[in-house]
């Protein structure tokens, strides 16, 4: 399930990296990013990581500047240059970043099956070990 962050779920996306071992996260604003795009890719990905990895999609369009800076501050992102931004946390921490897309779907789908695969080796970790099973991407 993609869980999608309405108003006020700061402190819920703050528990979920908190308490799960590992949570994929997609950031980006529905006014300057494609949403249809975003929402079908978020959903057809997300089998790949639940139930074990939970889905978070943020689009921070439809957030006020507080909730937007605190967002950003519990995601550990200094500033938002470039969305939208896929991002995998380990135990609280930051293990992968992708940022932007090609807006075909297979090149986002490989694009994020390789760039998982060799950012979690680089940590000596594997997809498995998180619950990820990259072949579902397919």
């Amino acid at each position: 399930m993609v869980y999608d962050v309405k108003r006020g779920g700061s402190r819920s996306v703050e528990r979920i990296i908190k308490t799960n071992n590992a949570v994929l996260v997609i950031v980006y604003d529905s006014r300057s990013n494609e949403r249809k795009y975003i929402r079908m890719l978020t959903e057809n990905i997300a089998p790949a990581f639940e139930p074990e990895v939970p889905v978070l999609r943020i689009d921070l369009s439809e957030l006020n500047e507080d909730e937007v800076r605190e967002l950003l501050r519990i995601l550990e992102i200094r500033k938002v240059d470039v969305l939208p931004l896929l991002r995998l946390y380990y135990q609280g921490k930051p293990v992968w970043n992708q940022y932007g897309l090609f807006y075909d779907y297979s090149v986002d789908r490989e694009a994020l099956r390789q760039g998982l695969w060799v950012s979690l080796e680089a940590w000596g970790l594997t997809p498995r070990q998180l619950g990820i099973r990259l072949a579902k991407m397919y």
